[in-house]
């Protein structure tokens, strides 16, 4: 039996672009479109010396389909997700304070959405030497993107595990497509390092997923932010 979708508090609406309340320092932008969601997250500590902002963004766009406005877009009072939403879908983001991650979670879906990661953000500058991974299964996908900084051997790996609820997922050039999803949940971390990368990060974001699909780990990922805002 599928789990129910937790019922959030009417989102107040807010114009454009929103700052989520971030923890550690991350700073947290929702934006986008009805064709293009946008979060990008970024931290001052990342770069290896400070002379730049360093972060990654992720992406979830439609397959196919046309654009249009974003529609309406909230936030929920008492827990600060933000919401967009257009038609029959409805996407809920937040920065999880308990567990340090960007916690993303869509309903209506549709039938056919891309998902990547991009470390072009804002104040970034070109030519960053940059690797890509990406480990799809049947409906659960994890995306790796490395970043070199310039300057001493420092970086940031940014990992983004995606979990479907029905459906199937598949790799592209840069990211996962997912196709025939009802919901779909996103859970992605970034840490700096001086060596190969994080090689904890799928384990630590697999078993804050579980097994028991999108809208079950949504509920509990909202409940520990929650109760970690109070």
């Amino acid at each position: 039996m599928t789990a129910p979708d937790p019922l959030p508090a009417a989102p107040l609406p807010v114009p454009g672009g929103v700052l989520l309340p971030g923890t550690g320092g991350y700073r947290v932008l929702a934006d986008g479109d009805a064709a293009e969601e946008r979060v990008t997250v970024t931290h001052p500590a990342l770069p290896a010396d400070g002379a730049f902002r360093a972060g990654f963004r992720t992406r979830l766009r439609d397959a196919g389909r046309g654009g249009g406005g974003v529609g309406r877009r909230g936030v929920e009072p008492g827990t600060g997700v933000v919401t967009a939403g257009s038609g029959g879908r409805t996407s809920r983001v937040f920065f999880s304070r308990a567990d340090g991650i960007l916690v993303q979670y869509v309903t209506g879906v549709g039938a056919r959405v891309r998902v990547d990661l991009d470390h072009r953000v804002d104040g970034v500058p070109p030519g960053l030497d940059t690797g890509r991974g990406v480990v799809a299964g049947r409906r659960t996908a994890l995306l790796t993107l490395r970043v070199r900084h310039p300057g001493p051997a420092t970086g940031h790996t940014a990992l983004a595990l995606v979990v479907a609820d029905a459906g199937r997922t598949a790799v592209t050039d840069r990211g996962v497509r997912v196709e025939d999803a009802g919901r779909l949940l996103l859970l992605t971390r970034a840490l700096r390092h001086d060596g190969p990368g994080d090689p904890a990060g799928e384990a630590v974001l697999r078993d804050l997923a579980g097994e028991d699909g999108p809208a079950a780990a949504y509920g509990r990922l909202l409940g520990r932010h929650t109760a970690h805002r109070a």
